[in-house]
Order: structure tokens, then C-alpha cells, then sequence
């Protein structure tokens, strides 16, 4: 089988492993000229760290060094990935510098194929090639959303400059200028205080607050053993619950409402969420999502102390030397950055699959965020992100590879729609705010890899009657080392044909 991946991200790169070990020619298509999406060199701002400690941001079979830092850095995490795709060979399959320009079917039936064409970034030579499968792997930070606002010709002809925050690779950019962030998420909080300490000024714009987790609670407890553990989420209703879950949210109702109380206490207390005017309009147990971050190192304090200017609402025009905002003020600014996310999809698909999936707002429709029943040979790998990225990349991964192998057998096109929609209209009505048009699967993260464990006929308990490390423990990757000998066990090998 011929496939092809695109983008040479986190899970790009997992995901052509687990093809390649499984025999079939992979090819890779990447429209940077080094591989690690977020974490390349073209993409990754100054001063960038990852939300997961260390032992929480790996594949399942490569280790992360234990030499590396608690926090890693963008240069730890290249490194890694680095490593990752030498030792699975996975460099010789990449294509750099590619851009995915167009993916169409040609042929019907079993004669189907994909004609997927690229153009070499730059300019030059534009290639068609032909594959079985198409697996998108290019990730909900794909493109960059920067808003178009009037005035802002004028304001760069003046020597304004505007940029998204991916496009900040370098400190110098902001030193010794008045510079103006757009967002709340952890890019704009962390080049905000990157604007402060190597600016004349530093002012943040956002139209909503979200929560924001320490990475240490009381100074101590390393946020893993709070938020990236089984018990944590047993705190959030789940849109199928278990037995267990269901008598907590019912008969422990008070109980779970007094620890959210302890919990949202602490943080308006440790971040001084009154005094700043930063309180989420929504509470923590009802909005956590993808707009949920770790807090950056001091941003409260230089809010509440007066030396970070901050304004809740919107910029809607530009000036020489300013930025005007939706209640009128003027705040003094020559660099503008937006670190306001990034927008969802793959435009390259042509239209008429696409719009199976993607509706007129841009909320994907997906069967467990990879599939739809009406393209069945193409996949999305990287469309679910949670705390556990690059976990729930590889576990989807496998999935789509045993879809293929025949050995997950899925429901049928009604049931698969059905489900697709009843995950988007339950996250609507009970999580309306930041849904990440259907790519989020926050805070549920290990919820969605059970799931799709039980869909591969394995046991999603990792560690058996150890109900210390099943429910108590952070997950990690390393719990899920050898699914491919699991399922051969469970499944008997894949035949060869």
C-alpha cells in the first residue's frame, strides 16, 4: 500500500512510523524545510516551551532523555523528534520543502487512487504523484490567523510591523519596541512577557480570559499528578459516562462542586484574578478545553502590579504608531503580534470531499476525530488534540492503521455520522466555549484513547489490578509500549496479502 502523510510534525512523524514498521511505502510531504511543525525553527516563537513535563511528551517506544529539562524547550523537543525520525527511519521518507498544493480522487471503485500534487516552496518543479492512502497530518496549527483590520497600510508605512505570534523567532524583534499582543492562549502570554522584559512597553488585548494551571500548585506539586491523571477527569462529566462517573455526578454532585470550589479558589487567589480583572467568564469544570494553558512565569503579577498594560476587547483599527480599540482608547504601539491561534482545515483537499467534513462555520465533523464514512482511505491524525498531543497522535495512528489492516471493524455510515454529531451538539450545548471547531478532546483526553483502545479489542487498563498507577498516577506513554504485539495476540498477525 502506497501512503501518503502530510507534514512532518509530531504526528506526521508518528504517524509514517507506524505505517513503515507495518511494511507499506510511505511518503512524506513537508512544506517547511526541517521537520517538527510547532517545533521547528520556521515556526517555533522565542522562548518556547512545552505544556507537558518531560515523561509526558513522548512515543510510546523512544524515550525522551532523562538529561533534558523538566519544561523542554523548542530545541529539546526538535532534538527528540530528530532522534525519533533517524532511528525509525523516517528522514529518507521526507520531502521537504513540498507544499501540498492539491489532493483529488481519480478513478472510482477499487480502481480509486489519490492524485495528490505538490509545488516546491520557492518556486520550481510542481510533481503529481499517486497513492492509496492520504493521511493529513498537518494539525490544527497549520495555518497562521492573523485578522485583517483597516488602517493597517498606514500603520507598517509608518514602520509598524504585524505579525503572528509563530513569526516570532528572535527576541531582537521586540527589542526596545512599544509592543501590543493580541490573545490570552500560552503564545500570547509568553511573548507578552518576552515584549516586557525586551521592550520600551508591553501591552496585552484580549477579548476573553481562560483559566490558566500553574505548572507547580502550592510551589510544590508538579501539575501532572492534578490534571494528567485518570482521577482528574472523572471531575468533568464525560458525554458517555461510566457507572462510576455517573454516581459521582449525581449522589457526589456536592463533593465534586466543593473541590472545584477549593481548586478555582486557589487560582483566583495565586493569580490575583480579581485585582487583574482576568476572571474566566465561565467556570474552570465547564470550560476547560484547548483554550486551557500553563500559566507563564510572572504575567499576573507585572498585570496586577501595573507594568503590563492590559484591555479587555478587540483592536479594530490601525494607526501610525497606535492601535485603536473597540472602546475607543488608543494604545501606542510599533510591533503588533497575534498570538491569536491558528485556523483549522485542509484547504488543499478538493472541494467535494472536503465538504463532507467541514460545514459552512469550519467545525470538522470526524468518527473519533480521524474518519469520515464517506472517505474512508483518507485519515486525519493530529485533528484531536488534548494535554496528551502526541500520545493520542500515535494511539489514532494505530487505529487507522487496524482499520486497514481489518482488524477494527467500524459501525456503519449512519452510526458513524450519528456519533460524529453527537459529540459536536453534546461539547456545544454543555462546553460551548472553546471548541476548537471539533478538534479538541480536552479535558476527556484519556476518556478518547480508551476509547479508541476498546475500538482495537485492547484492554484500556494499562496496569492491571495497580489501581494506584491506573487512576493516581500522570499517563504516560510508555504504558502503551507494544501494541502491535498486543494486537497480534489478541488478533492473530496481519495476513500478508
Amino acid at each position: 500500500m502506497r501512503v501518503c502523510v502530510i507534514g512532518a510534525g509530531v504526528s506526521g512523524l508518528v504517524t509514517a512510523k507506524t505505517f513503515l514498521l507495518a511494511g507499506h511505502d510511505v511518503v512524506v510531504f513537508e512544506k517547511d524545510s526541517g521537520l517538527g511543525g510547532v517545533w521547528g525553527t520556521a515556526r517555533a516563537y522565542a522562548g518556547l516551551t512545552a505544556q507537558n513535563p518531560r515523561d509526558t511528551y513522548s512515543f510510546s517506544d523512544h524515550a525522551m532523555p532523562r538529561e533534558f529539562p523538566e519544561w523542554l524547550t523548542a530545541a529539546h523537543v526538535r532534538e527528540y523528534l530528530h532522534s525519533y525520525a533517524r532511528r525509525f527511519k523516517v528522514f529518507e521518507r521526507i520531502q521537504f520543502s513540498r507544499l501540498v498544493a492539491g489532493v483529488r480522487r481519480v478513478g472510482e471503485g477499487a480502481d480509486a487512487r489519490w492524485q495528490v500534487r505538490t509545488d516546491a516552496v520557492g518556486g520550481g518543479e510542481e510533481r503529481v504523484e499517486s497513492f492509496d492512502k492520504v493521511l493529513v497530518c498537518n494539525g490544527i496549527h497549520c495555518t497562521p490567523n492573523v485578522p485583517e483590520l483597516p488602517g493597517r497600510e498606514a500603520f507598517e508605512r509608518g514602520g509598524g510591523v504585524v505579525v503572528h505570534s509563530s513569526q516570532v523567532t528572535e527576541e531582537s524583534q521586540l527589542r526596545g519596541k512599544r509592543v501590543v499582543v493580541v490573545g490570552f492562549g500560552k503564545s500570547a502570554c509568553d511573548l507578552a512577557m518576552l515584549g516586557l522584559d525586551a521592550g520600551r512597553a508591553c501591552t496585552v488585548v484580549y477579548r476573553r480570559a481562560h483559566w490558566k494551571v500553574p505548572s507547580y500548585w502550592f510551589g510544590l506539586i508538579n501539575y501532572k499528578y492534578i490534571l494528567m491523571a485518570r482521577h482528574s477527569e472523572m471531575l468533568f462529566r464525560y458525554y458517555k459516562m461510566t457507572a462510576g462517573e455517573r454516581v459521582l455526578h449525581s449522589v457526589g454532585r456536592p463533593v465534586i462542586q466543593l473541590m472545584w470550589r477549593a481548586i478555582e479558589g486557589y487560582l483566583k487567589r495565586r493569580q490575583h484574578l480579581a485585582a487583574t480583572n482576568m476572571l474566566p467568564p465561565a467556570s474552570m469544570q465547564s470550560s476547560a478545553n484547548c483554550n486551557t494553558s500553563l500559566e507563564s512565569d510572572g504575567f499576573f503579577d507585572a498585570v496586577k502590579d501595573g507594568r503590563m498594560g492590559a484591555h479587555k476587547g478587540e483592536i479594530v483599527r490601525y494607526h501610525a504608531g497606535a492601535v485603536e480599540l473597540d472602546n475607543g482608547a488608543r494604545v501606542p504601539a510599533d510591533v503588533v503580534v497575534f498570538g491569536t491561534g491558528w485556523i483549522e482545515g485542509a484547504p488543499f483537499i478538493e472541494d467535494r470531499f472536503r465538504d463532507r467534513f467541514t460545514d459552512s462555520s469550519g467545525y470538522i465533523h470526524l468518527y473519533r476525530q480521524i474518519m469520515h464514512p464517506d472517505v474512508p482511505d483518507m485519515a486525519f491524525i493530529g485533528y484531536n488534540s488534548s494535554f496528551h498531543g502526541q500520545l493520542s497522535s500515535e494511539i489514532a495512528a494505530r487505529w487507522v492503521l487496524e482499520v486497514y489492516n481489518g482488524r477494527v471493524r467500524l459501525p456503519g455510515r449512519r452510526e458513524m455520522l450519528r456519533e460524529a454529531e453527537a459529540v459536536l451538539e453534546w461539547r456545544a450545548q454543555e462546553r460551548p466555549i472553546g471548541r476548537a471547531r471539533g478538534t479538541c478532546v480536552i479535558p476527556f483526553d484519556t476518556h478518547y484513547i480508551d476509547q479508541l483502545m476498546r475500538d482495537m479489542g485492547l484492554s484500556p487498563k494499562r496496569f492491571g489490578a495497580n489501581f494506584i498507577k491506573e487512576w493516581l498516577m500522570p499517563v504516560t506513554a510508555a504504558a502503551y509500549e507494544g501494541l502491535a504485539e498486543e494486537l497480534d495476540k489478541v488478533h492473530g498477525p496481519v495476513s500478508a496479502a
